[in-house]
């Protein structure tokens, strides 16, 4: 289980990246995309 959940968060990780490069506001984009991508990584680890 713990294998799938690393794998899962590393590429959330790698489109949180993505996505900070396209945001024009970057704190206020990165801020709310690491929320999204922490809650749903709890979903995951329940």
């Amino acid at each position: 289980m713990i294998r799938p959940i690393n794998n899962r968060f590393v590429l959330h990780a790698e489109q949180a990246h993505l996505v900070h490069l396209h945001q024009p506001d970057q704190r206020r984009g990165r801020k709310e995309w690491d929320t999204k991508v922490i809650e749903e990584f709890r979903d995951m680890t329940k």
